[in-house]
């Protein structure tokens, strides 16, 4: 007979165990860097009162376990290098969990121009690498949504795919 998991039941707010939940959050916080629309929604999962949600965040930021920019920066660097994302993708992502736009532009600033532009370069020839089109046209056109879905800039994908099909 195989083995039985523990059916583990999610966390639910109890009135009196205000406590708690800051507590629980702090761990929240600290297992890896969250913004506030992460915590909130993670408050609503448990069911906390809307009533608390502004106090309970407050003391967060005041203690440190919510730092925007330094979110920020985190989730800018670990998009692009390892998810491999453009800044029109991460700030859209950023924009969905509703961060300052100055703290967005600031971190979008911490990505080097030259290693942007580079892996823009190894993404797309790494594609072209992989396609069996033959033709020049569909190809282009390939490339072309494949960079602008992972969030790279348009004007910088026209101008790879016109330079790299220019000796074709």
């Amino acid at each position: 007979m195989g083995h039985l998991k523990k059916q583990v039941q999610p966390y639910q707010f109890k009135e009196g165990h205000e406590k708690e939940i800051i507590s629980r959050l702090e761990r929240y916080c600290a297992y890896t860097e969250r913004c506030e629309s992460d915590v909130i929604k993670k408050m609503k999962s448990w069911n906390v009162p809307e009533h608390l949600f502004a106090e309970t965040i407050n003391f967060l930021k005041e203690n440190k376990y919510i730092l925007e920019s330094r979110y920020g920066q985190l989730f800018v660097n670990g998009k692009f290098k390892i998810k491999n994302w453009g800044k029109q993708k991460i700030k859209a992502a950023l924009i969905a969990k509703q961060i300052d736009e100055n703290i967005i532009e600031s971190s979008l600033e911490g990505i080097d121009e030259n290693n942007y532009t580079d892996r823009l370069h190894q993404l797309l020839e790494s594609k072209v690498a992989m396609m069996k089109e033959e033709d020049i046209f569909t190809m282009k056109g390939k490339l072309y949504r494949y960079a602008i879905q992972k969030g790279y800039e348009s004007h910088l994908v026209m101008q790879w795919i016109n330079s790299y099909f220019l000796n074709k």
